[in-house]
């Protein structure tokens, strides 16, 4: 049989490699690893779509069809970290975002001033990974109708946020309708459990908030900041400065120097990351890295 046309189900990219697949109607499957092309039937695709459950099911003890489809499409890089998945209740007005301009509370997202009528959204790139392929206008206001008329359906289109903390990883539309409906309101939201002790996660790079290509710079050399080393190095990113006041008696960390802050002048990158808990004590050298000429959207203070 001939094969009539070819439709391309869906594309992406991973870690800076191109994978889509194809159905070559007719035909078979054709799945695309940048120069790298698989040839499968229908059955043989099927087939292999459900001996990837199980392995994910192995990997991490829980059945794939449990997940939220958008949240797997959008956090792929966070997947072999999942231990497991839960559910807890927060306020509106607690949850926050992030963006090109740093974390800021849900109130002051993008999507709520949309909704105010302060911006218009669509002036703002769209998400490369856009699970809908919509223009943010449209996305926000299908949600808004659909919340109004069923409400927010918390086990079917939820919002979800990193264990232990506010910080929205998937649901932003939905969130900030919801907000604008009605801000004081408490939601159930689902929680991704990662394999890490509890105290020791603080999500630091929420997905397309940095190119895998910046140059990152850390600012705090304890216990949280090891950490923010570590995530950035298995992500792929490139440490090209890490600063700590305590420079004089830590001479390095995990193989690493640590400079003075004096210091942050002096080195080129892109953003630079304070990886200090204490909400207080970041802002306060959040003003002291922007009093060194550095621009406060190359600052991140989770």
């Amino acid at each position: 049989m001939s094969n009539p046309g070819v439709i391309k189900l869906v594309e992406t990219t991973i870690n800076g490699h191109k994978l889509w697949l194809d159905d070559n109607i007719g035909e078979c499957i054709h799945i695309h690893y940048d120069q790298i092309r698989i040839d499968l039937s229908i059955c043989d695709f099927l087939r292999l779509t459900e001996d990837l459950e199980i392995i994910m099911k192995k990997i991490m003890g829980k059945e794939l069809c449990n997940l939220d489809k958008r949240f797997l499409y959008i956090e792929m890089d966070y997947i072999n970290q999942i231990s497991d998945i839960t559910s807890r209740e927060v306020y509106l007005k607690d949850l926050r975002v992030s963006g090109e301009d740093g974390i800021k509370k849900l109130r002051d997202s993008i999507r709520v001033k949309a909704l105010n009528g302060e911006l218009n959204i669509d002036d703002y790139k769209n998400r490369s990974t856009n699970f809908y392929r919509q223009s943010n206008s449209t996305r926000l206001k299908d949600i808004f109708e659909e919340i109004k008329e069923v409400g927010y359906k918390d086990e079917e289109d939820c919002i979800w946020i990193i264990q232990g903390q506010n910080i929205i990883i998937d649901g932003w539309h939905r969130a900030a309708c919801l907000y604008y409906i009605n801000e004081k309101t408490k939601v159930l939201v689902k929680e991704v459990v990662l394999k890490h002790k509890p105290e020791n996660i603080k999500r630091v790079v929420p997905n397309g908030m940095m190119d895998k290509n910046s140059k990152i710079a850390i600012y705090g050399a304890g216990e949280n900041g090891q950490n923010y080393f570590k995530q950035f190095r298995e992500l792929g990113y490139k440490i090209v400065a890490w600063f700590d006041s305590d420079s004089n008696r830590i001479c390095s960390r995990l193989g690493f120097p640590i400079l003075n802050p004096d210091k942050i002048g002096e080195v080129e990158f892109d953003y630079i990351v304070i990886s200090i808990l204490d909400e207080d004590v970041c802002k306060q050298v959040e003003t002291i890295i922007e009093n060194k000429g550095i621009e406060k959207s190359r600052i991140i203070c989770p």
